[in-house]
This record gives C-alpha cells, sequence and structure tokens, in this order.
C-alpha cells in the first residue's frame, strides 16, 4: 500500500459552491442559509477573497492557518473573516493581501506540514513581507484525546497520513504533551523559513449549560458538554502560556469571542456577524506590527 503525507486544502485554482445541506442548517441556530457559497482558491490552494486584486502592488502576504474556524465555508466568501480583514486592511490604505489556509478537520500536525509545503519558501520572496497567522485548531482538543494523537493513524479525520491505517496508531498521554512538541516546531520552523509569526487561541460559542438554548440541543447533557468545553479550555491555556513564554505576537479570540453566542451559528464557528467582530479585533490587536 502506497501512503502520503496528507495535505489538507481545497485544491488549486478551484471555483465551486458548497451548501449546507438542509439537515446541516437545521442543526445550527438560525443564522445561516441554506444556499451556495462560493469558494475560490490561488494556484497554490489558498482560499481567496474573490476580489480582484492583480492589478496592485502589495508589501505583504499574509497567511491564515487554522481548522474550519478560520476557513469559514459557510459564510460569503468576501465577509468571511480573512477576506474582511484583507478589506480593512486596504481601507486602511496598508497594501495586504490574505491567504485563507483553514481546512475543516486540520490539527497543529496538519498546518505544520502547510506552513512546510506551501508558505515556507515565500519568506524569501523579494520585498514583500510574509506574515502567518496561527490559530490554534479546536480539534486539537479531541484528537488529543484519541489514541495517538496527532499521529492517529487509524482515525479518518485526523491522521496525517492517507490512506489510513486502522491497526496503527501510537499512544499519546496529554495534551500538553503533544502541544509542547508541535508548537516550538512551529517557530522553529518560521524563524529559519523568515516568516512572522502570529499566534492565536480559537473562540468557541462556550457558555453555561442552559444559559443557551441552542447548546441544549446540541449536547445530550451537561456532563458531557462540560467535559468538551474543558478540552477546549485546556487547549488554549496551553497556547496562551506558550506564546506568554515564547514573546510572540499573540491574538486571543477566545478571550474576546468565546462566550457571545450571536457571533456563531453553531459552537465553533462565525456567522456573518462573528466574522466582521473577530476581522475587527484582528486589526485592533495587530495593526501596529503590520
Amino acid at each position: 500500500m502506497r501512503r502520503h503525507i496528507r495535505l489538507k486544502e481545497w485544491g488549486p485554482s478551484i471555483d465551486k459552491s458548497k451548501a449546507p445541506t438542509a439537515e446541516y442548517v437545521k442543526s445550527v441556530d438560525g443564522s445561516i442559509s441554506q444556499k451556495e457559497f462560493r469558494v475560490r482558491t490561488d494556484r497554490n490552494g489558498f482560499i481567496t477573497s474573490g476580489r480582484d486584486l492583480e492589478s496592485r502592488e502589495f508589501s505583504a502576504q499574509f497567511f491564515f492557518l487554522g481548522d474550519s474556524f478560520v476557513e469559514s465555508v459557510f459564510v460569503d466568501e468576501e465577509l468571511r473573516f480573512p477576506a474582511y480583514f484583507e478589506e480593512i486592511c486596504l481601507r486602511n490604505k496598508l497594501p495586504l493581501v490574505a491567504y485563507n489556509g483553514g481546512y475543516s478537520g486540520a490539527t497543529t500536525l496538519h498546518l505544520l506540514n502547510t506552513l512546510l509545503n506551501k508558505i515556507g519558501f515565500k519568506g524569501g520572496a523579494g520585498n514583500m513581507k510574509a506574515k502567518v497567522l496561527f490559530v490554534l485548531p479546536s480539534n486539537d482538543a479531541l484528537c488529543l484525546t484519541k489514541a495517538g494523537g496527532y499521529w492517529a493513524f487509524h482515525n479518518k479525520r485526523y491522521s496525517p497520513v492517507v490512506p489510513q491505517d486502522e491497526a496503527c496508531g501510537y499512544t499519546v498521554d496529554s495534551v500538553e504533551y503533544s502541544e509542547e512538541l508541535l508548537l516550538p516546531l512551529l517557530v522553529s520552523a518560521c524563524c529559519q523559513l523568515n516568516l512572522e509569526l502570529f499566534l492565536a487561541t480559537f473562540p468557541h460559542r462556550g457558555d453555561i449549560y442552559g444559559g443557551d438554548e441552542w447548546l441544549s440541543v446540541r449536547y445530550p447533557n451537561e456532563r458531557y458538554y462540560n467535559t468538551v468545553l474543558s478540552w477546549r479550555n485546556r487547549a488554549n491555556l496551553k497556547m496562551r502560556e506558550f506564546a506568554k513564554s515564547s514573546n510572540l505576537h499573540f491574538v486571543d479570540f477566545d478571550e474576546r469571542l468565546s462566550g457571545k453566542s450571536e457571533l456563531f451559528y453553531d459552537d465553533l464557528h462565525l456567522n456573518e456577524l462573528g466574522s466582521k467582530v473577530a476581522a475587527e479585533y484582528l486589526w485592533d490587536e495587530i495593526q501596529g506590527a503590520l
């Protein structure tokens, strides 16, 4: 059996539409519609804003890495939060182009692979600055509870190679061990490749069970919800501590956005309002470093 290292992406130079199923729309809180959402990528497989920017000159490229929170498929392409951040920059006379490298189900290991293979060569590309916003994937909080963690070769969603091997998997002791292993690698890679790195936590709907009617529908019982919440909080705490100790640019989406149900259409994904709020917050936090 031939195996390949997994590159989580939509693919290069695509132009397609994706609509949430009726069942999916019924499962969320009503703040998205069952319609077609356009997805376009560049020749390197990054989701674009859809704006015609070919005739402009830019001083910086800004790469967003994350899971489906960054990907934001079920938001109109120009309003996905990386695309809206691009608009804010252009509005403020900052010639920056944003590349959306989010993909559903991605983990830190998947994104490290994306960084090395799709962004690494950008660090030395002429006079154009290359910056990377790494948003900790919420998938880390779940995959690290599975046998094998990031290296769960038996798991269809999380395996770092394809096809997955259902008979294989290594034992990983804890979230702390795995994050402490990969985050320094990410920082080291960016340093060696001349990429300016920004770290970020992921936000979630996170509220008291019973205080948000939708959460009571989504999760079968309070005990399970609190368990998932503890996994997410632990992962974000580890990122927060690591960013502080590393003295890197840090954006705390968790601190700013979590618990604000009006910004999410389910427990992890931003609706249109949430995308705008996230982009505006990102601009406020890092504009001085751009």
